[in-house]
């Protein structure tokens, strides 16, 4: 939710900075920021409704995985056509499937106790691809960064800084 919330944040700051000295009242601020991020909430409440109405009719737990992937995209792309938050409506709708179908016992679940375990493993699985990736990126990143330009003193900071912040 905090990459979310950073995105709206941002994308009404550039809204803001792109109005070219046109002066816009904080009550038209609000209003967009309420539009992105409701938006977002909104759209992903039907998605999600309409992914646990299919799933009540299959047991099969290919289908149920491929409806949680569905929400989560399909979700995504709903929220980008209408211009409103991508990242909240994606996250919101994880978390509305989440709560009503991967959290909860399985037998009060819209989900299969096959799909359960099946969905969970996969998403778990997605989740450590995801991280991998973005920490891959991260060091080839670092690893280009040329560090002779900065001093013996400001590396040994950063180094503390790092070992009194872990």
């Amino acid at each position: 939710m905090n990459d979310g919330v950073a995105v709206v944040l941002f994308v009404v700051a550039l809204a803001w900075a792109q109005s070219h000295g046109v002066h816009q009242n904080y009550s038209e601020l609000f209003l967009m920021m309420m539009r992105i991020v409701f938006g977002g909430v909104i759209i992903n409440s039907f998605v999600s409704l309409f992914a646990i109405l299919i799933s009540f009719r299959t047991d099969e737990h290919v289908i149920e995985a491929a409806l949680t992937t569905i929400a989560a995209y399909g979700a995504f792309l709903l929220a980008e056509h209408f211009q409103v938050s991508r990242v909240l409506a994606t996250v919101s709708a994880g978390l509305m499937i989440g709560n009503f179908g991967l959290l909860k016992e399985t037998g009060s679940s819209f989900l299969s106790k096959k799909g359960h375990e099946f969905i969970h493993g996969l998403w778990e699985f997605a989740a450590f691809i995801a991280n991998s990736i973005v920490f891959l990126l991260i060091g080839v990143d670092v690893a280009s960064t040329p560090f002779t330009q900065f001093s013996l003193l400001l590396l040994s900071k950063i180094v503390m800084i790092v070992f009194l912040r872990g």
